[in-house]
C-alpha cells in the first residue's frame, strides 16, 4: 500500500513536457549569398518539408568561421513556457555545387554550430567544434541536442532560449555548404 501511495505522489507531480519548433524570424549576414529570396533568414524559416529553391551560402571562398558565417533570431517560446528541458538545432543542408575537391577527391564540409545567447547584452560567441557535422552532395537533415547552455554550463532558461542567436560556419577550405533550412527544437514545462 505504501508503494502505491508512494507511485501516486510520485505521478501527480510529474509533468509532461512540451515541444515546439522556432523558426528564425531576423537576421543576416553580409557575407553569406542567398538564392531565392531577399534576405538570408527568409532562405532558411520553412516548415516541413523544406523548400531547396531557397537556401544560403558563403559568397566568396572564405576559410574560417569568423568569416563564413550565419546568425539568426528566433521565435520566442510561448508565453507559458517557465523551465527548459533542452534545445535541438537543426539544419538541412548540403555541399554547395561550387566547391572545389579537396584532399582525397573528398567534397564536404563540416557545419559547426555558433550560440550567441543574449547578443544584445554583449554575450560571447559560442562556436561548437565537438558537435560539428559534415555536409554531402545531397541535402540531409544535421542536428545537435543542448541540455545544457554551453555558454554557462547550466540548464537553459526560458530568457536565454527568447534571446537566442544561433547559426552556423563553415570552418575549411573554400566555398562550403548550402543552408536551406534551419529551426530549434525546444522541450519546455
Amino acid at each position: 500500500m505504501k508503494k502505491i501511495v508512494l507511485l501516486l505522489m510520485i505521478l501527480s507531480t510529474w509533468t509532461m513536457a512540451t515541444t515546439t519548433w522556432l523558426n528564425p524570424n531576423a537576421g543576416d549576414t553580409p557575407v553569406l549569398g542567398t538564392v531565392g529570396c531577399t534576405n538570408a533568414y527568409q532562405c532558411v524559416d520553412e516548415g516541413y518539408p523544406p523548400s531547396t529553391t531557397d537556401y544560403i551560402y558563403p559568397d566568396t571562398a572564405l576559410m574560417n568561421c569568423t568569416a563564413s558565417s550565419a546568425f539568426f533570431n528566433f521565435e520566442n517560446l510561448p508565453a507559458s513556457a517557465t523551465q527548459v528541458d533542452y534545445i535541438v538545432i537543426y539544419y538541412y543542408a548540403m555541399t554547395d555545387v561550387r566547391t572545389v575537391w579537396l584532399p582525397g577527391g573528398v567534397r564536404s564540409f563540416r557545419i559547426k554550430n555558433i550560440i550567441v545567447p543574449h547578443l544584445s547584452e554583449g554575450g560571447d560567441v559560442y562556436i561548437d567544434t565537438v558537435h560539428s557535422r559534415t555536409t554531402t552532395s545531397s541535402y540531409q537533415y544535421h542536428y545537435v541536442a543542448y541540455q545544457l547552455n554551453p555558454m554557462t554550463g547550466e540548464a537553459w532558461t526560458v530568457s536565454e532560449v527568447n534571446n537566442l542567436r544561433a547559426g552556423y560556419c563553415i570552418g575549411n577550405y573554400a566555398w562550403g555548404a548550402r543552408l536551406a533550412q534551419m529551426d530549434i527544437l525546444v522541450s519546455y514545462d
